[in-house]
């Protein structure tokens, strides 16, 4: 059997139908679940949604669900069964209660059961009962009330199709009957949605697809994505798209049969910056630009509906279109070329000043101050990571700030950086204080792309100043609250000195020690999912010594296989009694005189020769041989614990014995705390 539910709603903004198929597809899910018989895994569960319906098909449905048995426990023993074994009271009525016989109870530990059977029930009856639950638990971002019934949707409900095969099921939710109508799109003559019957539930997707109505999202998705390639390939470029692949799906979930018209604008226009125009056309309008070689060419492409009615005329629609939507950019367009324009009249140098007007956080000063500490910082760290032209240092650190005070970037604040960039270059700064304008705001979320340079000297200095600044004022990161991206700013730094490659203590660039404690936390993590391990093996790496990240790193790597060794409980259980006696002693300098047992000699030089091999490999920056060394002077150690007596007698020896697993320690501390694993 096949069962259709839609619901027809006002329109739902584009951004709710995602989490919207989601969510009616779980519920669904967990009604079919709940009622036993593999449901849950029997019935094929399909969501759509179009801006004007939300859509659940449910196939595979038996015609009721099968008989089940419940088990139910009862009153202790001594409750339920008097001195001569006959039920009390308390036995006959748990056995009312759940309509068993007395003679039905058993006996179970310390309690009486009994085991009922639980009739099966329609499918009807089970769906009636299901759906009204599933709208009303549906989550949205912003819900609504619309009529006397109080019941709240992300917009007003204006009908429900409920049909089971060719019948019509028939459900009550928010004061709606349903029915088997389903109505099109209002039709510019009388703004009046026309009703069609649908047949059945089969029937449902091609009988709206000939009135114009295409409800399968990943359809009206290929379309566009087939229209989008084909139109910009006409036009000799390639589309722009601002969300990579999900441009397209975003697309379809504001229409309903959709198709995509090619537009031009004036190609005066182009003079602005090419991040402008793309935020403008896609941010405001969902246009996709057209790109060639690097430059966008002078059209976007228009996702519409198609023409609707009884009689509609495609190409004056299409011209219809087109018009509208080039009037509508040309306007914020000419609104964005006043501001460039503006903007370029004054040097970024002179709107630094105008930063002690803008406020950073109430505790943390002016954003003027911020610059300050920013360039302080950064004169600091440049030359330890091989920057050395300290006027570039001054003067990226002066600008890096200055375009928050510019009109385009009041317009556009996702662009603040980008827009600096462009000043930057139109007024002639030098090539690389520019993109250290942009690139200090790097990395951005997941995006790939790391600061090199002087752009990364001003990032680390300005990340560091928001993690020192935000923390010094009290306003540490709670849960998933995190307003002043404290998170995002640690991640920046370790992925920054990563990618620089080259040894650089953090001390230098962060004082703080709850700010050195929050990096920390976030490292471990960072690292254990960079490597493929846990944060207790990073944790036990980390912990002799996380200063210097790409020395870490190359050291977590190398210890995140060391687990899955076949010898690794072995391996652990040995370091770690070297490591609890090393521990407890003071350091002692060791006297190869006063080695006596073959076992001891053999340890002490197993550990010069392990000593050497391990620094020539960290020297080398081969970590991962440095731990295969040290992997293989297991059997001398195991010798020596199993044939010399460390606590001996005589405390000359029982010194020198310590300090030569103190030296033997010290070399696996080189690379992690084995006792933290």
């Amino acid at each position: 059997m096949k069962y259709l539910l839609e619901a027809g709603v006002e329109e739902i903004p584009a951004g709710f139908l995602p989490q919207a198929r989601r969510e009616l597809s779980a519920r669904a899910r967990t009604v079919l679940n709940e009622a036993g018989s593999g449901l849950g895994a029997a019935v094929t569960i399909r969501t759509m949604a179009t801006p004007r319906r939300l859509v659940l098909a449910l196939e595979n449905l038996p015609a009721r669900t099968a008989d089940a048995t419940a088990k139910h426990k009862g009153p202790p023993l001594k409750a339920a069964y008097d001195a001569a074994g006959k039920p009390t009271k308390a036995a006959e009525g748990f056995a009312k209660k759940i309509g068993a016989p007395v003679d039905a109870l058993r006996k179970e530990g310390e309690y009486v059961v009994a085991e009922v059977i639980v009739p099966g029930r329609t499918i009807e009856i089970l769906l009636q009962e299901a759906v009204p639950r599933m709208l009303s638990e549906l989550p949205w971002p912003k819900s609504m009330r619309w009529n006397a019934s109080g019941s709240r949707f992300v917009r007003p409900v204006r009908w429900i199709v409920s049909l089971l095969d060719e019948r019509e099921l028939p459900v009550t939710w928010a004061g709606i009957d349903s029915s088997r109508n389903t109505y099109l799109r209002r039709s510019e003559e009388g703004r009046i949605a026309r009703a069609v019957a649908i047949s059945s539930a089969a029937a449902y997707e091609g009988e709206l697809m000939k009135h114009g109505v295409l409800v399968s999202d990943e359809r009206r998705t290929e379309r566009i994505r087939s229209e989008i390639g084909r139109l910009a390939g006409e036009a000799g470029g390639k589309p722009v798209l601002m969300e990579g692949e999900g441009s397209f799906a975003y697309l379809a979930d504001h229409v309903e049969d959709p198709c995509v018209m090619r537009g031009e604008f004036d190609a005066d226009y182009a003079e602005l910056p090419r991040e402008v125009l793309e935020l403008t056309m896609w941010r405001h309008q969902k246009y996709v630009p057209v790109s060639r070689d690097g430059k966008l060419l002078p059209f976007f492409l228009i996702t519409a509906n198609r023409a609707f009615g009884p009689a509609p005329d495609e190409r004056q629609y299409a011209a219809n279109v087109r018009a509208g939507n080039r009037r509508v950019l040309s306007a914020r367009l000419a609104d964005a070329r006043y501001f460039w324009t503006t903007d370029l009249q004054r040097p970024l140098e002179d709107r630094t000043g105008e930063l002690a007007r803008v406020t950073y956080q109430k505790d943390a000063g002016s954003v003027l101050d911020r610059v300050n500490r920013i360039e302080l910082t950064a004169r600091r760290i440049a030359p330890l990571l091989g920057v050395v032209d300290e006027a570039a240092v001054h003067r990226a650190a002066r600008l890096a700030k200055a375009d928050l005070t510019t009109k385009m970037v009041f317009e556009f604040p996702e662009l603040q950086g980008v827009i600096g960039r462009r000043l930057a270059e139109a007024q002639g700064e030098r090539d690389e204080i520019a993109r250290a304008i942009e690139e200090h705001y790097w990395p951005l979320g997941a995006d790939p792309r790391v600061p090199r340079g002087l752009s990364a000297v001003v990032a680390l200095a300005e990340k560091a100043d928001t993690l020192e600044t935000i923390f010094g004022a009290g306003l540490d990161p709670t849960g998933s609250a995190d307003p002043f991206g404290l998170r995002r700013a640690a991640i920046g730094i370790i992925r920054i000195l990563l990618e620089f490659g080259r040894p650089f203590d953090i001390g230098s660039l962060l004082s703080s020690p709850k700010v050195k404690d929050f990096l920390r936390a976030r490292l471990l993590n960072f690292m254990a999912e960079r490597h493929g391990t846990t944060v207790n093996v990073v944790d036990a790496v980390a912990s002799v010594g996380w200063n210097n990240l790409p020395d870490l790193d190359r050291r977590a790597a190398a210890a995140a296989p060391l687990t899955k060794r076949a010898d690794y409980a072995d391996l652990a259980t040995s370091f770690k009694r070297v490591m609890n006696i090393l521990d407890e002693t003071r350091e002692e300098t060791l006297d190869g005189d006063l080695l006596q047992e073959a076992a001891e000699k053999d340890l002490f030089g197993a550990v010069l020769t392990l000593d050497a091999d391990v620094s020539r490999c960290l020297d080398e920056g081969e970590v991962e041989r440095a731990l295969s060394a040290m992997a293989s002077i297991r059997p001398a150690v195991d010798k020596f614990f199993d044939d010399v007596l460390v606590n001996a007698e005589d405390p000359a020896l029982r010194r020198n014995r310590k300090a030569l697993l103190r030296n033997l320690g010290s070399i696996f501390l080189r690379i992690l705390d084995f006792s933290r694993l």
